[in-house]
């Protein structure tokens, strides 16, 4: 595994995934240019060219596209990290994460999935919240009505491996839940979306972009954030003992 920038496509370019958002940027400039044949409506010119400038304005917002760590042999966004805890016990280290655990998680007995002491490995489901930046609903006239705030859920499985002295944790199949209001129905609906589902960013609907890549932007940010305050947690058990 080996941190890229994502490159995203679109179903309308029908292009692979690369391997840096330049490229992608490359490509829509190539569309564009392409988009000069009198085999293309002038309809179609225009739309490439106003997907383009909605691309360049999402990077603008966004300050670039995010690095996001993507297994090249899975196809898949894994977020996977080190912790160097000199000086502390395996058995330390798995107490100290199973405390950890116990704190964040309503019930340890839920959330703990499988446990080997000997071998060093927890296994954890569990779920945290996320606010991302989306596109509001367009008006009467088609005109979308500005950014707004959405709650989601991002449910994912921990993977932790232990040994002395250090950690990895590994956060898999990581998904996510929305609810909404149905106007049809007259109730609120849950929705489920994996996360490969996200990406490539632009084989959605040009709405949709800046949910999309918040959700990845706001998923990477709370990912690290919980390694470090483990890792914090961790380090701490000397201190614990200190009244």
């Amino acid at each position: 595994m080996r941190y890229i920038l994502l490159i995203v496509s679109s179903t309308v370019f029908n292009m692979a995934v690369g391997q840096t958002e330049e490229h992608e940027r490359k490509y829509l400039n190539d569309l564009v240019k392409e988009a000069s044949s009198e085999q293309i409506s002038v309809i179609q010119q225009t739309e490439l060219r106003e997907l383009g400038k909605a691309w360049n304005q999402l990077m603008k917002d966004f300050g670039g596209y995010p690095s996001l760590p993507y297994n090249e042999t899975t196809n898949e966004i894994e977020f996977s990290y080190i912790l160097d805890l000199p000086g502390i016990d395996q058995q330390i280290i798995l107490r100290r994460i199973k405390e950890w655990i116990a704190i964040n998680f309503a019930s340890i007995s839920n959330a703990l999935h499988y446990e080997d002491a000997e071998q060093g490995k927890l296994i954890t489901k569990g779920w945290r919240p996320l606010t991302i930046r989306t596109i509001g609903p367009r008006n009467f006239w088609g005109i979308p009505k500005g950014e707004t705030i959405d709650a989601l859920k991002c449910f994912f499985t921990a993977i932790y491996t232990v040994k002395e002295g250090k950690v990895k944790v590994e956060y898999r199949s990581i998904e996510f839940e929305s609810r909404y209001f149905s106007i049809l129905s007259n109730t609120y609906r849950t929705t489920k979306q994996h996360i490969s589902e996200l990406y490539p960013v632009t084989a959605a609907d040009k709405d949709s972009w800046k949910s999309r890549l918040s959700t990845l932007q706001e998923t990477n940010r709370a990912m690290a954030l919980s390694v470090a305050v483990q890792e914090y947690y961790i380090k701490e058990y000397v201190n614990d003992y200190q009244f």
